[in-house]
C-alpha cells in the first residue's frame, strides 16, 4: 500500500467515524414507555402516551387476573409488548425472534414472564406492576 493510499484509508476511516459519534449524538434515545392501559370489558380506550389515567378504572382484577398458560385476550397483548421492550424472544421455538404479539399466554410468553419476574403467572394487578417496574427499569 502507497503512502497515498494510507492517508486516504486513513481520511475515510476518520470521516466515518466522525459521521458515526454525530449520528449517535444527534439521534433521540428510544423512549420507554408502559403499555396502554387496559380497559374494563365493557370500556372503551381514549387514552393518548401522555395522558395519565386513574389506574383503578382500567385495570379490574376480576377481568384480567390471573394471567397464564392458555389466556388469551388484548390484555395479554399488552404484556407482550412490555415483554419485547424488555428485550424478550421466543425461546421456546424460534430462539432469537421478538415473542409475537398476539394476545395469546403461551410457551414463549410464560417463559418471559418467568425471567423477568421468577414465575410462570401473572396473579393480579401487583405482579403486573412489578413485571412492568423490572422491565422498564434497565
Amino acid at each position: 500500500m502507497t503512502k497515498k493510499q494510507k492517508i486516504i484509508t486513513a481520511i475515510a476511516i476518520s470521516v466515518l467515524l466522525l459521521g458515526f459519534i454525530v449520528v449517535k449524538a444527534v439521534s433521540k434515545p428510544k423512549k420507554m414507555l408502559p403499555p396502554s392501559p387496559v380497559p374494563k370489558k365493557k370500556g372503551k380506550i381514549i387514552v393518548d402516551e401522555t395522558e395519565i389515567i386513574n389506574e383503578e378504572d382500567y385495570f379490574a382484577e376480576e377481568d384480567f387476573y390471573p394471567i397464564k398458560r392458555g389466556s388469551e385476550n388484548d390484555f395479554v397483548i399488552e404484556i407482550q409488548k412490555a415483554l419485547n421492550d424488555g428485550g424478550a424472544t421466543n425461546s421456546c421455538f424460534s430462539i432469537g425472534k421478538p415473542l409475537t404479539e398476539d394476545g395469546k399466554y403461551g410457551c414463549n410468553t410464560e417463559t418471559a414472564v418467568e425471567y423477568f419476574l421468577g414465575k410462570k403467572t401473572i396473579d393480579n394487578k401487583g405482579d403486573y406492576q412489578d413485571l412492568l417496574e423490572i422491565i422498564y427499569a434497565y
